[in-house]
């Protein structure tokens, strides 16, 4: 697994799903954006709902902050010593910390439609893109981790 190609190809791997979860995020905050401002949707009037952006809103500010937390948890689970292992440890913790960046903007899609406000969804929107993007997986980061692998 340590031959160029197969390295180049999990990253490439990685940068697309990646891509993939950011453009998710960034259609659905256009589709949640315009369905609250045309008032297709009207706000939850039920006060429990109505409240629930007041608890979702800290979920999601979480998720932001425990993804590079998580990811470099799992990168030092365990000493490396083969670089298949190395790969698929990188790789396992690009997604995951990614899905958890993924996971804070979609409930800020929720919480807008609830509350019947675009501002959760361009917020948290804007954010876990903003995120994935500062932390775009990058070919010298597991290269790095390969050259450090003993023997």
């Amino acid at each position: 697994m340590s031959d160029d190609a197969s390295v180049d190809g999990r990253i490439r791997k990685a940068q697309t799903l990646v891509a993939a979860l950011a453009m998710g995020v960034l259609t659905f905050t256009g589709f949640v954006v315009g369905v609250v401002a045309t008032g297709t949707m009207p706000p939850a009037t039920d006060a429990g709902l109505a409240s629930l952006p007041l608890y979702g809103a800290p979920v999601a500010a979480i998720l932001l902050a425990i993804a590079p937390m998580v990811r470099r948890r799992i990168l030092d689970s365990a000493p490396e010593r083969d670089p298949s292992t190395a790969v698929a440890r990188w790789f396992t913790a690009t997604i995951v910390s990614m899905a958890l960046r993924e996971g804070a903007g979609l409930l800020g899609l929720v919480l807008s439609l609830l509350a019947g406000s675009a501002t959760w969804a361009v917020v948290f929107g804007v954010a876990s893109v903003g995120a994935m993007v500062l932390s775009w997986p990058r070919g010298r980061d597991l290269r790095e981790r390969l050259r450090r692998i003993p023997g």
